[in-house]
């Protein structure tokens, strides 16, 4: 994944480096028709091209102004501590009450691992996600493997399939599953509705450019661009200033 501007300076760079090489060529060819007893009447032979047409393939990776607020430290340390707290809570959350009492001791070891689920949700947000539903899966995720991992021994292979179903007052409602991304959800949303409106960020645009990320891309979403690049020679040209001689780059 480049950000589009990286990816356009670098073609653009690369496209004149190349110029460079062939230049240089020539360079190493008119010096061996100098020395040609035969070849040094001939015109040195150097090739140019006059216009150059790129056609692109590339896809959008993500929202620039979304990128930024999933990037913020102080948004991404909002998110943290209020899904830290939502999940300290749960053990006295009415949908979730019902799975405590299965072990008098589950809720007191679900509170003594919350420093390291602190920890671990720390460090998925410090890791950029292409957008903001991607955060919110990786989030709850975290939240489901913490289930998993402070369930006792005799309850652990069954920790998947009672998330899935719907807590117990609720027959036909949201799985418990569900009851969390909902909530995580709803914190993001509203930790990003309530970052200070600050100067707008520059453009920022990820685009997937390689064969590897287009693959698996949807043909639907694909982009094109088309670049023409025309020669713009510039020349050192000589001057003197103050008794010196001085080159300047002209065009």
């Amino acid at each position: 994944m480049i950000t589009i501007d990286a990816f356009v300076g670098a073609l653009l760079g690369e496209i004149a480096k190349g110029r460079g090489i062939g230049d240089q060529a020539s360079v190493r060819l008119a010096e061996h028709y100098l020395h040609h007893d035969l070849l040094k009447g001939f015109p040195v032979p150097r090739m140019q091209v006059s216009t150059l047409e790129i056609d692109l393939s590339f896809a959008v990776a993500a929202n620039a102004r979304e990128n930024h607020l999933l990037e913020d430290q102080e948004v991404q340390k909002g998110i943290r501590f209020q899904v830290r707290d939502f999940l300290a809570g749960l053990p006295q959350d009415r949908d979730f009450r019902e799975y405590f009492r299965d072990d008098v001791s589950l809720a007191a070891k679900w509170r003594k691992g919350l420093g390291g689920l602190h920890d671990r949700l720390e460090h998925v947000l410090a890791k950029p996600a292409p957008d903001r539903e991607a955060l919110i899966q990786k989030l709850s995720m975290s939240a489901q493997n913490y289930f998993h991992e402070s369930a006792p021994e005799d309850l652990r292979l069954a920790v998947g399939k009672l998330l899935a179903r719907p807590p117990r007052r609720r027959k036909n409602g949201r799985s418990m599953v569900k009851v969390i991304e909902d909530q995580i959800r709803a914190i993001v949303a509203v930790v990003g509705e309530n970052e200070p409106q600050a100067a707008e960020p520059p453009a920022d645009f990820k685009v997937l450019v390689t064969a590897a990320e287009l693959d698996k891309v949807n043909p639907s979403l694909l982009n094109r661009m088309k670049i023409t690049v025309s020669p713009a020679d510039r020349r050192w040209v000589t001057s003197e200033k103050d008794g010196e001689k001085v080159h300047i780059l002209g065009t």
